[in-house]
């Protein structure tokens, strides 16, 4: 018999300390996953506790999806605050407070607005109510589209809490140091913890530097029968609240003390944040210090009027409010000053591509991509990079067998695949002994294929066209200004062009002699800005488009047109949404920037006075102005 595998090898021995080794991995796995099932366990009951966010029938979805936080786009989260105790039913409760958080990572910025809650706005479903409404009928859903609708701003994310959890939260903090403005008096406080949620108690808080723990604090933000300003004073104290918590936050291990909040937080939190993104965002305001933290509040803009039944509501100003607005939220715009590159968002102004030369940036619609003009000494190439001018690549050539190029003026399609520029490519060898026309004519960069081909060929000798951009939703129609000569004798004309594409026809929309240029075409197609010269002014003007162009007529289009803003006016560009013009004008030797409301339901009229964003600043007045999302 042989009894030789009985018997120990060496390798047998290896073999049970593999498995020995491959079992203690194994275990310390185990254990890692149950710590961290114990780790994130009140987190995911937190975030699974949300109700469903989908918009009920009737109810308009989500502006726009959420950006990442790597992105350049500002991410808009609205907080929400609302009495829960024992008075009310489920879900049927206004919300107090209504703050929206912007947070812009590019400029590593937040914004808190508060929305007053007694602003009589149009709910969706609901016709006109006080904002606070929007909560109680419809959750989540409707109080973010009430706010989208209102304040045309993109809501990503919602974060709603009850009474009880701001006690809890500040407690977990330790209680927060409060610098008190003036001393809150309050007679008729709801005493909200009484066993049935009715009754008042008196409150009194000192001015001054004060420690509140989370009930103090709750009584901190919430009182108003004592103060002058009623909400709008309110509406100070929950944005001091707010920053005194981030400033706590500040000196904590947010990861390690997220499970704890989680706990303190369930059943008196509602959000549609993830995980992943709660965390993120908790990392990124404990790096915040105070001057990245803007505060807005819309005091300026409202006034207190009665409805008929004696109700005391908030009216707003709008014209001048949605300028203000467009301040804080309006995206990105883009200008050029001495060459340099500079990103205006809100009220902070950034510079861009530093040692470059640069002129006429441009965006996708989406504001995710960036091309501009790069100039080097007697030439200029057209740039693509990302909304912050990195990871640029030029698409035109700098110089060719007809010489050194010039490269501007560049615009995209709707969908970003297109771009459409002015160049001097394929222009004739010229010299001193033998001169040949040299004039910027119309070309088209495809970015899938790489490939451009010339579009429109300038008249010679007039230095050529300007200002392309293709109409909003077709790459086939294309609008520009043709330069030319006319009249007897003969002098400078600036006419506004259009083309199709299909035909390559163009056809003038402006008269012969006119000094019409820089068309700027609504973000609908349906309308163009534009300059018009006289011999003292370059006036901005308005006129509607049609669908499409078979032929001349007369009167021209441009005679249709309407005066918005007298002056010394240059580049105008819409904004987004299609409420606003930005533009900039001379005032004092210098071309500074303007934004200006504007309606055209109904008629084309300025809903407001122009807003100065700068003073003083000397912009290029020759480099396009750009402006996204």
């Amino acid at each position: 018999m042989n009894h030789s595998g009985a018997r120990p090898v060496p390798g047998g021995i290896k073999l049970r300390r593999g498995h020995l080794i491959v079992a203690a991995v194994v275990a310390l796995i185990a254990l890692l996953a149950a710590a961290s099932l114990l780790y994130l366990a009140p987190l995911l009951a937190l975030l699974d506790s949300h109700p469903s966010t989908a918009p009920a029938h009737g109810v308009p979805t989500p502006a726009a999806p959420p950006p990442p936080l790597t992105s350049s786009k500002p991410i808009n989260i609205l907080l929400l605050g609302s009495d829960n105790d024992q008075k009310f039913q489920g879900n049927a409760v206004l919300s107090q407070t209504m703050i929206v958080v912007s947070i812009d990572p590019a400029a590593h910025r937040v914004t808190l607005l508060s929305i007053p809650r007694d602003l009589w706005v149009a709910i969706p479903g609901h016709g006109s109510a006080k904002i606070d409404l929007a909560y109680a009928e419809g959750g989540a859903p409707l109080a973010r589209a009430a706010v989208e609708q209102t304040f045309k701003i993109p809501i990503h994310y919602y974060a709603w809490i009850g009474l009880n959890g701001l006690v809890a939260v500040v407690d977990r903090l330790g209680g927060v140091d409060i610098d008190v403005l003036h001393p809150v008096l309050d007679d008729n406080y709801p005493n909200d913890f009484s066993s049935n949620g009715y009754g008042t108690e008196r409150v009194y808080l000192a001015a001054g530097p004060q420690h509140l723990d989370g009930r103090h604090a709750l009584q901190y933000v919430r009182s108003r029968h004592g103060d002058l300003l009623s909400d709008f004073g309110r509406s100070i104290r929950q944005q001091q609240l707010l920053l005194a918590m981030q400033q706590k936050m500040g000196g904590m291990d947010m990861v390690l003390e997220l499970p704890a909040f989680a706990r303190d937080l369930n059943g008196h939190v509602k959000t549609d944040l993830d995980l992943v993104r709660l965390t993120q965002f908790a990392l990124f305001m404990r790096g915040l210090h105070s001057d990245d933290v803007r505060q807005a509040f819309l005091t300026p803009f409202m006034r207190d009027a009665h409805l008929a039944d004696g109700q005391a509501i908030l009216q707003a100003d709008w014209p001048a409010l949605d300028a203000y607005l467009h301040q804080l939220f309006g995206g990105n715009l883009y200008a050029s000053k001495g060459r340099r590159l500079y990103l205006f968002t809100g009220t902070r102004v950034v510079a861009l591509l530093k040692g470059a030369q640069v002129k006429d940036p441009a965006l996708t619609p989406d504001g995710s991509r960036l091309a501009f003009s790069r100039l080097s000494g007697e030439s200029a190439v057209i740039m693509l990079a990302d909304a912050s001018g990195q990871q640029a690549q030029a698409v035109t050539p700098a110089s060719g067998p007809e010489g050194q190029l010039w490269a501007f003026g560049a615009s995209f399609s709707t969908d970003g695949r297109h771009l459409v520029y002015l160049t001097d490519r394929g222009k004739l060898k010229s010299s001193p002994q033998n001169l040949q026309p040299n004039d910027l004519g119309v070309w088209t960069y495809d970015a899938s294929t790489g490939a451009s081909r010339q579009l429109v060929w300038p008249v010679p000798y007039s230095g050529g066209d300007s200002d392309p951009s293709y109409r909003p939703g077709t790459t086939t129609q294309l609008f520009y200004t043709t330069y030319l000569y006319g009249g007897q004798p003969l002098v400078p004309v600036a006419r506004l062009t259009t083309m199709s594409l299909t035909t390559g026809v163009p056809i003038f929309l402006s008269p012969d002699g006119a000094r019409n240029f820089e068309p700027a075409i609504s973000p609908d197609g349906h309308f163009m800005a534009f300059v018009h010269a006289t011999a003292t002014e370059d006036d901005l003007y308005v006129m509607p488009l049609q669908a499409s162009y078979l032929r001349e007529s007369q009167p021209f289009p441009s005679d249709s047109a309407v005066l918005l803003q007298r002056g010394i006016v240059s580049q105008p560009v819409w904004s987004a949404d299609g409420s606003t013009i930005a533009f900039m004008m001379l005032v004092k030797g210098s071309f500074d920037l303007f934004l200006l409301p504007v309606s055209t339901a109904g008629s084309i009229h300025a809903a407001g006075q122009p807003q100065v964003v700068t003073q003083g600043s000397y912009l290029d007045a020759d480099s396009r102005l750009a402006w996204g999302p």
